[in-house]
């Protein structure tokens, strides 16, 4: 499956307009200023094309994941590396005087939050561009090796070309630290023409 240059780039702005929605709750449910910068995105066709990308590893990951529903479904996830979510966790939960060195329970929701708060706002964005309502379940996170993670929470067909993937590298900056992050929403095989005679 392939999209025109034209489609691909305002598949692209939905990263642009979605992580300016995402700054403006986060930086609100917080209480101070963060930004989530935007720092590549990707349209692609094959899951071989994912990993390098992600630059998944054997090493411990957290993946926050959603189902999409609605006129447009699909499969959503928020991938960190397990240092980067502790990273973002303590960042966030400054206030609190808390500094943790390992995801407990309150840092593990803080995530799950964050996911929340992105999968929204990127749903948003692409809802208006494609005029199609949808409706993100309740996140769930897991602890795992990336791509297990992936294996299980998007269980699509990995020798399948003809399907979509849209990625979002995300970057969460504050006064203190830059954090990376890599966003994935993958549509459901029936949705795709939707989204192409949408962007049309």
């Amino acid at each position: 499956m392939i999209l025109t240059e034209s489609q691909s780039d305002l598949l692209k702005q939905v990263g642009n307009i979605g992580s300016g929605q995402a700054t403006v709750a986060l930086s609100q449910l917080i209480g101070r200023k963060i930004m989530i910068a935007v720092t590549q995105v990707d349209i692609l066709n094959s899951w071989d094309k994912i990993r390098p990308i992600i630059k998944l590893s054997n090493s411990l990951m957290a993946g926050v994941h959603l189902h999409v529903l609605g006129d447009l479904q699909g499969e959503m996830a928020l991938l960190l590396e397990e240092n980067s979510a502790l990273k973002l966790a303590n960042t966030l939960l400054i206030k609190h005087n808390r500094e943790a060195t390992s995801l407990d329970e309150m840092e593990k929701s803080v995530i799950k939050e964050v996911g929340s708060i992105l999968s929204a706002s990127y749903l948003n964005a692409l809802s208006e561009l494609l005029k199609l309502v949808t409706i993100p379940s309740t996140p769930t996170l897991v602890m795992n090796k990336g791509e297990e993670i992936l294996a299980s929470f998007l269980n699509t067909d990995r020798s399948n070309d003809n399907t979509l993937f849209i990625g979002i590298e995300n970057e969460f900056v504050d006064a203190n630290s830059r954090i990376k992050g890599y966003f994935l929403f993958i549509p459901k095989q029936s949705c795709i023409s939707k989204i192409i005679e949408n962007l049309d």
